[in-house]
């Protein structure tokens, strides 16, 4: 999953390097592959109640928990002193997802 937030992220950063027809489709290319963590009046309540200074970061890793994710993945694992769950980087990430999906041949190599 990838919280709504990344989405938006990720159009802003596409469009300010290669402007806004490109930025449209890495959206959708995002999409096809993950769902998008929903943020509802739960999830703001239950962000709240965590001891962050970030709000947004706080939205994001109640998401990831409602979403029933195993783990949130940042750049930035310092941002989230009081996840609810673990929270790694995208090489951390990586290597455990190639570990579990080892079966699928090349498709992590």
């Amino acid at each position: 999953m990838v919280p709504a937030r990344g989405v938006t992220t990720i159009f802003y950063v596409l469009e300010k390097a290669r402007g806004p027809t490109f930025a449209r489709d890495g959206p959708e290319r995002l999409i096809r592959v993950f769902n998008v963590a929903p943020v509802d009046d739960d999830v703001v309540r239950r962000a709240l109640a965590f001891a962050s200074t970030d709000s947004e970061d706080a939205v994001c890793a109640a998401a990831t928990e409602a979403s029933g994710c195993d783990a949130l993945v940042t750049r930035d694992p310092d941002e989230y002193p009081n996840a609810p769950l673990p929270v790694i980087n995208p090489a951390a990430a990586f290597s455990w997802l190639s570990t579990v999906f080892h079966n699928y041949g090349d498709v992590f190599s």
